[in-house]
């Protein structure tokens, strides 16, 4: 369980300057062997909220970095999680070191070698891009359609300040998807991207962005459905209040 949360935070986000009063939005479909799910983000100056829905069910993410929280919702399973950041970032400092003495980390895949080879430009909804092919320790692993004209999106900036807050002593094990968004951080917005299928018995991934706007909101807002469970470290049984 502990490392399952150690992971989950590096997957977890024209010009488009955001006042605090802003909140943009973007719907994106994710497609796994022809069955499609469906991830809504919000997103404004400290704050993003992340609605995953798939056939199985909802979850949720929401990052505040301005009180310094993370909640995650699991709406089929109807229970909830908070975690004051700063002190998750000291706890996976901990554990990463702890991996590491115990030798459970192997120091030659903590950073596998991710490159990357432009394959020219297409386009994707209206959005023109260039595409890339990327390959992870010389293999194949995706291509990623970047749109420069999305560089300064709203979505790009609170990315940019979220990983700002993880220190280097973890940020190297973050994923590879983690590791090639911020690769194209100061290239444009990744509109689309299509993983190879690791083996026979995995299936190929498509992620595409369908949407990008200005939200009707004035910020973003959530609540703890009634009755959920609180499985918090040290929680109680109380249910958590509008937040």
């Amino acid at each position: 369980m502990r490392t399952k949360l150690f992971t989950i935070f590096f997957l977890a986000f024209s010009a488009f300057p955001i006042c605090a009063s802003e909140v943009w939005e973007t719907v994106e479909d994710i497609v796994v062997n022809n069955i499609t799910a469906t991830k809504r983000v919000l997103a404004s100056d400290n704050m993003a909220r992340t609605i995953n829905t798939t056939e199985n069910g909802e979850n949720e993410t929401i990052i505040d970095l301005a009180a310094d929280k993370i909640t995650l919702i699991n709406h089929k399973n109807k229970s909830y999680q908070v975690l004051k950041l700063s002190e998750y970032l000291k706890f996976a400092e901990q554990l990463a070191e702890e991996l590491k003495s115990r030798g459970q980390i192997d120091q030659s895949k903590v950073a596998p070698k991710v490159t990357f080879a432009s394959q020219g430009s297409e386009t994707v909804g209206r959005w023109n891009c260039e595409v890339w092919a990327v390959s992870v320790d010389g293999k194949p692993y995706s291509r990623v359609w970047v749109a420069a004209e999305l560089k300064d999106s709203p979505f790009i900036a609170f990315r940019k300040k979220f990983s700002a807050v993880f220190p280097e002593s973890i940020a190297k094990y973050r994923n590879i998807e983690s590791v090639i968004e911020s690769n194209f951080f100061d290239k444009g917005m990744i509109v689309k991207t299509v993983r190879a299928a690791a083996s026979n018995r995995m299936p190929t991934v498509t992620n595409t962005l369908v949407s990008l706007k200005r939200s009707d909101l004035k910020a973003i807002t959530f609540k703890i459905p009634e009755g959920y469970q609180n499985k918090s470290a040290g929680a109680t049984e109380e249910t958590t209040k509008q937040k």
